[in-house]
């Protein structure tokens, strides 16, 4: 689940972040899939994969660094 503290981080550190983009970050902390996330978001899982991509840019990870890892150690 989300800690109460992971908007509060996110929105500080990076306060260009959507609603969208937030809600995308708690579905990859809820380790959930991109077909699972398509699913609850009326988008197609192609969608998913390229606004995890988007993000990965928006906190500026590199190509080789995890999203998933990221957002598991916020």
């Amino acid at each position: 689940n989300v800690h109460p503290g992971f908007f509060d981080f996110l929105n500080k550190n990076f306060p260009e972040l959507t609603n969208n983009d937030l809600k995308a970050c708690a579905y990859i902390r809820m380790n959930l899939s991109s077909k699972e996330v398509a699913s609850l978001t009326n988008v197609s899982p192609k969608s998913v994969t390229m606004h995890r991509y988007r993000l990965k840019k928006k906190l500026n990870l590199d190509t080789e660094d995890s999203l998933k890892n990221f957002l598991f150690n916020i």
